[in-house]
């Protein structure tokens, strides 16, 4: 592991009309979900030992994908969906523990890594069942007994890593992305993510901004991705390590990675694990894959431990109250939140990973179907994106 600055020329950037305020934006999507290294610092991943290696059985006949498009209500092909409603850059399809679909758009190559931007929660977050099963870590004690910052700020009294895992912390905090004012671009000038930057950082953030409480921790999901970023603080306060050595060595490199990864810190060099780990595909499916095959790699060695992954399956009637008490009940009407993990209809077997602008882990575990995209969706979300990505796995799943 290494640490970078910006590899960006601040000035070249500008004269294509690209910077830290307009990344994100239509005309430079494709690029940017592409290269985050080059307007922020990062830790560098590189693999130490030969990639696992993926089995394919190119099986899956597209023609056969029958896809109902949610904007028309009627028929569109497979190719011109990803296309013209996804705006896919990538995507791989695995049934049963074999790739059965690969393919890559819009200037995506194999080797670039990609803004897995809230999917990063899912996959860092794995730490924290290593550090339970490790003994070193009971998620019921308080959050401030491992972030000491927090102990004098009453609402984080008597928050919980487990009320910080499943996001019901019961702080007041809000996560819109339509106006320039919000909570949300506060932060994400705090931490880097837009311009111009306040070098705030990820921790006083969270001290200055997320004070109050608003229902009793554990009552009400809402989703909140400043608090994700005090897992790493958690993590070194129980291992004495920096965190990003914790996720290099015991979660990237165990997943047999084939390309090199990126996690974009703050100014103080602090991981942004709310949404800022980068990945080439391939690895993003080495990675994601460990949750549907019990907590094991490719090569059937144990990474995660087994009861964290059975946990993040197990119905919980509490969790669903909590989650139906949201503003996210619409989106999955039978759904849940827990360990930093979407679950659709867990009943079934159904969790997912997402992340704005159309990123997303599918995981179907009865079926054994995964499916993993990366996208450069026009905006963060909305209800029509997220219809549409629902539409896509639906669609795949029949025709396997």
């Amino acid at each position: 592991m290494r640490f970078q600055e910006p590899t960006g020329s601040p000035a070249e950037l500008a004269e294509l009309g690209y910077s830290d305020q307009t990344w994100d934006k239509s005309w430079n999507q494709a690029r940017g979900q592409i290269t985050s290294g080059e307007r922020m610092p990062s830790y560098v991943f590189e693999p130490t030992t030969p990639a696992h290696p993926l089995t394919y059985d190119p099986t899956l006949d597209v023609s056969q994908v029958k896809i109902t498009d949610p904007l028309s209500q009627g028929p569109l092909e497979f190719q011109d969906f990803l296309n013209r409603r996804v705006h896919s850059d990538a995507l791989l399809i695995s049934h049963r523990g074999k790739v059965v679909y690969e393919n890559y758009f819009n200037g995506m190559k194999e080797s670039d890594q990609h803004l897995c931007h809230s999917c990063t929660k899912t996959l860092t977050t794995m730490h924290i069942g290593i550090a339970v099963a490790d003994g070193l870590l009971d998620p019921q004690r308080k959050v401030w007994e491992f972030v000491p910052e927090l102990k004098e700020i009453p609402a984080w009294a008597d928050v919980s890593v487990q009320h910080l895992l499943d996001m019901a912390t019961g702080i007041h905090t809000e996560e819109h992305y339509e106006f320039p004012d919000s909570m949300y671009y506060t932060y994400a000038r705090g931490v880097g993510y837009w311009g111009p930057e306040t070098n705030l950082g990820t921790l006083k953030f969270v001290e200055e901004n997320l004070t109050l409480t608003e229902c009793a921790p554990g009552t009400v999901f809402n989703y909140a991705s400043y608090n994700t970023n005090l897992f790493p603080l958690i993590l070194e306060s129980v291992y004495g390590v920096p965190a990003a050595q914790l996720y290099d060595e015991n979660l990237y490199q165990r997943t047999g990675p084939e390309f090199p990864a990126l996690l974009n810190t703050d100014a103080f060099r602090r991981p942004i694990v709310e949404g800022h780990l980068n990945l080439s595909l391939r690895d993003f499916y080495r990675w994601g894959h460990m949750l549907a095959n019990e907590g094991k790699n490719l090569q059937g060695e144990q990474v995660i431990p087994q009861a964290w992954v059975e946990e993040c399956f197990r119905t919980d009637p509490a969790l669903t109250e909590a989650f139906s008490r949201s503003e996210y009940a619409e989106l999955f009407p039978v759904g849940s939140y827990h360990n930093q993990l979407w679950r659709p209809d867990v009943e079934q077997g159904i969790v997912v990973m997402l992340g704005i602008y159309g990123q997303f882990y599918y995981i179907d575990r009865m079926n054994e179907i995964e499916i993993v995209g990366f996208s450069s969706y026009p905006e963060l979300t909305s209800p029509l994106m997220a219809l549409q990505l629902q539409e896509l796995w639906r669609a795949v799943s029949a025709a396997l």
